[in-house]
């Protein structure tokens, strides 16, 4: 099963501080989404969020650029 872009921006924050071995590592996220507590959970759901928000914005500016007037 793919993850949904939510989850693999959460593995990707699971990563950065992950220490062990590959084999592990599932069972690690998978412990470490468990603990996160509500306010975590929201302030990962914002920061997801705002990053989608600039991901977009630099692909239409990046369109704009493009267009010659």
């Amino acid at each position: 099963m793919k993850p949904n872009m939510f989850e693999e921006f959460l593995m990707e924050r699971h990563a950065e501080d992950y220490i062990g071995t590959k084999d592990t590592m599932i069972d690690d996220f998978n412990d470490w989404i468990c603990e996160l507590d509500p306010d975590q959970w929201l302030n990962f759901g914002e920061w997801y969020g705002n990053k989608k928000a600039k991901d977009e914005i630099e692909k239409h500016l990046k369109n704009l650029a493009k267009i010659k007037v």
